[in-house]
């Protein structure tokens, strides 16, 4: 989904490799260095995926901007599933659990939590690699561990840290006849953090911003690699925007989202920048429509809250997420998101 998934970049990674060696490191280093490889941002909402993938500007119960957990005033819990769908190539199942709470109720200047489990998993699909004919079996796996913290600093600003002790990637290529191993990476988080900040210009103007920087050491091997061997990789992100409410129904956003991929083999300092627009509009007390553009692709999404305010689900769908990287790889994409979420 943008942009943003390590076992993303493992996989362009290995297409690198699977092509051959012989490739060299003046292919091998760019294809790595396609997709953002931190997948903290999949925290997000489902609303904010809705209005056109939102991270740092949209304030909301679950959240990748770690400040908004300075607004946290009661415990909630979320279930999320989600599945993108390529027109070729391995599918892709998401799950995140997240659980968000003040961390004490009686003083709101402790501020709040949000700690996401989140699990991605394909199917073994036969896919054709670029310059060559011969399909191969990819199969890929990932899990996450985030965990935030934000409190108030002032009337009109809020500050907040993130971590991602935990995020293990699995990635295999294998001889389709054979079951033969022809690449095996396995990518883990080496250290990291993610630093956010938010500030009600006024009443009905809010900017938000974050940072995150994190280093992961992947090993690699198999027939198409050679002999295990370890090499290091770091990305570098920041998200900042705008939100605006002209009334209590209705919510704009626009926000500029940049990432700076390194890597250790060859000189590489990439940049890609994205921009990301979205609305929703409460049509009615319980039910809201949300629309978007993520990064040039259309999103959108409903979302439905009890009378009593302590349960809810959101749904969202996003055409070509990540569309730049994953396209040339395996076609078109469409990605279907929903959530239950409930309140204490």
């Amino acid at each position: 989904m943008r942009r943003n998934i390590t076992l993303a970049a493992c996989f362009v990674i290995a297409v690198a490799m699977a092509c051959g060696l012989a490739w060299g490191q003046g292919i091998f280093v760019p294809m790595y260095s396609a997709t953002h490889p931190y997948s903290l941002p999949l925290t997000t909402s489902v609303r904010c995926f809705a209005m056109g993938n939102q991270e740092a500007c949209v304030p909301d119960d679950g959240f990748a901007n770690p400040a908004y957990g300075g607004l946290l005033t009661e415990m909630n819990a979320r279930v999320r599933l989600g599945n993108v769908n390529f027109d070729h190539g391995p599918d892709l199942d998401l799950a995140l659990t997240s659980i968000g709470f003040p961390i004490d109720p009686g003083d709101p200047s402790d501020g709040g939590m949000q700690i996401a489990v989140f699990n991605t998993s394909s199917d073994a699909a036969l896919t054709v690699m670029p310059g060559t004919t011969d399909p191969v079996s990819v199969k890929m796996a990932e899990r996450d561990l985030g965990i935030m913290w934000g409190r108030r600093c002032s009337d009109r600003a809020l500050v907040g840290v993130g971590i991602s002790p935990i995020m293990d990637t699995d990635f295999k290529v294998r001889d389709p006849a054979t079951g033969t191993p022809l690449v095996l990476l396995r990518g883990k988080v080496v250290g990291g953090l993610r630093l956010g900040v938010v500030y009600d210009i006024s009443d009905n103007l809010t900017f938000g911003a974050l940072y995150d920087k994190y280093k992961e050491e992947v090993k690699s091997s198999g027939l198409y690699l050679g002999l295990l061997t370890e090499w290091h990789f770091w990305s570098e992100q920041w998200g900042a925007g705008l939100s605006y409410t002209p009334d209590a129904r209705t919510t704009l956003a626009a926000e500029l989202q940049r990432y700076e991929l390194k890597f250790e083999i060859g000189a590489l300092d990439r940049h890609r920048a994205s921009w990301h627009f979205g609305a929703e509009r409460w049509v009615a007390p319980q039910w809201a429509c949300r629309v978007g553009t993520n990064d040039g692709s259309v999103t959108a999404g409903l979302g439905y809250q009890s009378g009593s305010g302590k349960w809810g689900v959101d749904y969202a769908y996003l055409r070509n997420w990540a569309g730049k990287d994953f396209k040339p790889l395996f076609g078109s994409s469409d990605t279907h998101m929903l959530v239950a979420e409930r309140h204490w």
